[in-house]
């Protein structure tokens, strides 16, 4: 489901359309699992969406080795930090992602290292953390996909990036069969996973209270039916038995019976088969299950975003129907959902095509090198006031990346430690002279320079420190 907030006037949510502020509905429920069969393994979602007869989009074959600009909804809505503050990465692998909004705005997909994400719609609370960069959510779980492989990866750096968007909780998955459900509570991630996830299935509830419900049902340790109702709750035993009463059927099949019998209202249909590298999807508009097969050289670079309109009708085998990423095409599937939100002097045509040319991929020149003299300010807050500190950091790579860090009045030449640089985010730790005391920095890449903060060992309560620093030459 997805829900609707505003920011600077403007609809935070793009899909509710007519029921963005209605609570939560069996019509609007959305599903995640994964499915086991012997060796093989298949990641399964639906897409509900009661208040609208279809749901557009399309599906995306994403390049590999491909410089991407991260934004945030405010920012692609308002403008805001569009002068090169946002975080930048370059893609390590290459996806296959379904989207309602466009290129690099999945609801979900499956990268080429068989980490899967998914979202359904939920409340959380994220964080607002100043000096962490900001990716809207569906931007965020692109992120993930272009940058990591197994579920423990993502969980890693889950505190570095900040969403914003709207009412959204996440499943991710890896063809090792691990899998988590992430929340966000008071601005923290919260996951849950390995043994407090005995069944990998999520839907629109808090994960701990429907296990709690099924621990009270037949087959799950207690003694009430199970029925198939579709109200939140209900839904999840429901599909939890479904699960629990495969064997020998097709699985493919199965999983789409599994959404069929789960939900009404379910306008996309979407199963992996990440042993074999295929995707099947369906539609409410044609009922037929379509696939096809991604192989590595579909995400070489050179051949640039593929595109497929979800509900254009096809042969089984769609892999042939494919063409490549359509700006005009993209701009037009933005605005046709923003018509719905913006007031009726906006130019909804024009902010589509800023928000789709925003997001198109750069180039290696886009950000520079990590290595190298860096020079700035890290700013203190000093007496109800603001300070700024003099700050130059040097970095350089022998084999692995080493560097020293000079800050007015704190430390001079100081060596770094736990150096770390992933996925656009850099991170270290340096001691001050006298007493020893860690300062741990978190910072991250940009198209003009790094950005950051810098606290003790207590993150969440430490005094705030912003740090903005240029390249020399």
């Amino acid at each position: 489901m997805l829900q609707i907030r505003f920011i600077s006037g403007l609809a935070l949510g793009l899909f509710a359309l007519l029921a963005f502020s209605l609570p939560l509905t069996p019509a609007q429920a959305c599903t995640t699992f994964t499915l086991q069969d012997g060796d093989d393994l298949y990641f399964v979602h639906s897409l509900n969406q009661g208040s609208v007869p279809r749901v557009d989009g399309a599906v995306f074959i994403n390049p590999r080795d491909t410089w991407k600009n991260g934004h945030s909804w405010a920012s692609l809505l308002d403008g805001d930090d569009s002068s090169g503050a946002g975080l930048v990465w370059k893609s390590l692998y290459g996806s296959v992602t379904f989207s309602p909004l466009g290129l690099e705005f999945p609801d979900g997909g499956m990268n080429e290292a068989g980490l899967f994400i998914w979202e359904m719609g939920f409340d959380p609370e994220y964080s607002t953390d100043e000096s962490l960069p900001v990716l809207f959510q569906m931007q965020w779980m692109q992120y993930q996909l272009d940058n990591f492989a197994t579920v423990p990866e993502v969980i890693e750096y889950l505190d570095r990036v900040a969403l914003d968007g709207w009412g959204w909780h996440y499943m991710v998955a890896d063809k090792q069969g691990r899998a988590a459900i992430i929340d966000f509570v008071d601005g923290h991630p919260v996951v849950t996973t390995g043994d407090a996830l005995p069944i990998h299935l999520c839907c629109n509830s808090d994960y701990s209270v429907a296990m709690d419900w099924l621990k009270k049902h037949q087959g799950f340790g207690g003694d009430l039916p199970i029925e198939q109702r579709f109200s939140e709750i209900p839904r999840f035993i429901y599909g939890a038995k479904l699960m629990q009463e495969f064997k020998d059927q097709d699985p493919v099949e199965y999983c789409f019976k599994i959404l069929d019998d789960m939900s009404v209202n379910v306008r996309w249909s979407i199963v992996f088969d990440v042993s074999r590298g295929e995707a099947y999807f369906k539609t409410n508009l044609d009922g037929g299950i379509r696939h096809f097969a991604f192989v590595p050289a579909d995400f070489e670079p050179a051949r640039g975003p593929l595109m497929l309109d979800i509900n254009s009708p096809g042969p089984a085998d769609v892999r042939s129907r494919f063409v490549a990423h359509d700006s005009s095409w993209n701009a037009a599937l933005l605005a046709s959902i923003l018509h719905h939100f913006m007031d009726e002097e906006a130019d909804v045509e024009v902010l589509a095509r800023s928000m789709t040319e925003k997001i198109r991929y750069g180039t290696d020149a886009m950000v520079p090198d990590s290595v190298g003299h860096w020079a700035g300010v890290m700013k203190v807050p000093a007496k109800g006031d603001w300070m700024d500190l003099t700050m130059d950091l040097s970095l350089e790579r022998h084999g692995e990346l080493t560097g020293k860090i000079s800050i007015e009045g704190m430390m001079a030449e100081a060596r770094l430690s736990n150096l770390d640089e992933t996925a656009g985010l850099l991170s270290f730790t340096a001691a001050m002279p006298e007493s020893g005391d860690l300062v741990q920095f978190k910072l991250f890449m940009t198209a003009d320079g790094i950005r950051g903060g810098a606290g003790t060992w207590d993150w969440d309560n430490r005094k705030t420190a912003f740090i903005t620093l240029h390249k020399l030459p």
